[in-house]
C-alpha cells in the first residue's frame, strides 16, 4: 500500500519541516488489521487512518519500552528500599543480623548453663565438705561403703586409744559377721597436711594401729596436699595408702578399693593365726603322746 498521505505532504511541503522524514511502502497481512484498513475508503481516508494507528502503535510501544526500563531501573536500584535488589541486598543482611542476634543469645544461655553448673558444684563441693573437716568428709565416704559391706565403721578421733593420751587413728572399721575375719579391725587415718610424706604417714600408721589395735591401716591423703608423684593406691605391708579428692567423685573408687585391700589384708592375717593355731594343736597332741608313752 503506497502511501497517499506521504505523497500529498511532500507535495503540501509537510515533509520540508520534518528533520528526517521516513517514506514507507508497507503490505499488511494480518487479518484484523487488514479489516480495518478496508474499512476506509481506499485513498486518502485510509492511509490517514494507518499513519494514525502507526503513530499510535509506536508511541504505545515506546511507552512499554520506557515503562519496562524504568521498572528495571526502579528494581536494581539501591536507593528504594523495595526494589529487587535493595531486597537482594538488604536480606541476607537481615538474615545476618538475626544470625547473630540468635549466636548471641545462645552464647548468652550456655555461659548462664556454665556459671548455674559451677555454682552448682560449688555449692555440691561445700556441701560435701561439712565444716570443710577432711576428716569427717573421709569417715562419711568409709561409713557408707562400711554399710554395704555389712561391717561397722566408728569414728573415733576425738578419744584416746589403748596409748596413754594418743589419738591417732580417726575411725576403726570393724568386719562384719559374713567376713572371713569377723571381729578385725581396720584403722583409718585422714590428712589434709602438706608437712606430711610417705614416711611419716607409714609412721603415724603403725601407732595408729597399735593405739587402735587395728590388724591394718588405710592413710588417705587429700589430693590437694599429697607428696609429688605418689601412686592413687598403694600397699606398703599392713598398710594400704591411698590418693582421695574430695571434691572429684571419680576418686572415690581408690578410697573404696583401699579399703577392701585393708579388709583382705584383716582376712590374711587371720587365716594366718588360723594356721598357726591348727599347727600348735597338732604338736600338743603330739607332745602328750609321747609323754603318754
Amino acid at each position: 500500500m503506497h502511501s497517499v498521505a506521504a505523497k500529498q505532504a511532500a507535495r503540501d511541503g509537510v515533509l520540508d519541516t520534518i528533520p528526517y522524514p521516513v517514506q514507507l511502502e508497507l503490505t499488511v497481512t494480518d487479518p484484523e488489521t487488514v479489516a480495518q484498513l478496508r474499512a476506509r475508503r481506499d485513498g486518502r481516508e485510509r492511509d490517514e487512518y494507518a499513519l494514525g494507528a502507526l503513530r499510535l502503535g509506536v508511541l504505545a510501544l515506546a511507552h512499554t519500552v520506557a515503562a519496562t526500563n524504568e521498572a528495571i531501573s526502579t528494581h536494581i536500584t539501591l536507593d528504594e528500599k523495595d526494589a529487587a535488589l535493595s531486597r537482594l541486598r538488604r536480606e541476607p543482611m537481615d538474615a545476618l543480623g538475626e544470625h547473630g542476634k540468635e549466636n548471641r543469645k545462645f552464647q548468652e544461655e550456655v555461659r548462664g548453663t556454665l556459671e548455674r553448673m559451677q555454682a552448682r558444684q560449688e555449692e555440691a563441693a561445700e556441701s560435701a565438705r561439712p565444716g570443710g573437716d577432711f576428716e569427717t568428709v573421709v569417715f562419711e565416704v568409709v561409713q557408707s561403703e562400711t554399710q554395704r559391706l555389712k561391717d561397722i565403721a566408728t569414728a573415733v578421733g576425738n578419744s584416746t586409744g589403748l596409748i596413754k593420751n594418743c589419738k591417732k587413728g580417726d575411725a576403726i572399721v570393724e568386719l562384719g559377721p559374713e567376713s572371713a575375719a569377723s571381729g578385725a579391725k581396720i584403722v583409718v587415718e585422714a590428712k589434709e597436711d602438706a608437712s606430711y610424706d610417705l614416711a611419716e604417714a607409714l609412721t603415724e600408721m603403725a601407732i595408729a594401729r597399735q593405739n587402735r589395735a587395728a590388724d591394718s591401716g588405710l592413710f588417705v591423703f587429700s589430693k590437694k596436699v599429697a607428696p609429688t608423684g605418689l601412686e592413687p593406691l598403694a600397699r606398703y605391708g599392713d598398710d594400704v595408702v591411698v590418693v582421695w579428692d574430695a571434691d572429684d567423685p571419680t576418686t572415690d573408687s581408690w578410697l573404696r578399693i583401699g579399703l577392701s585391700m585393708a579388709g583382705a589384708l584383716c582376712i590374711r592375717k587371720a587365716l594366718e593365726r588360723s594356721k598357726m593355731d591348727v599347727d600348735f594343736t597338732a604338736i600338743d597332741g603330739r607332745c602328750w603322746r609321747s609323754a603318754g608313752r
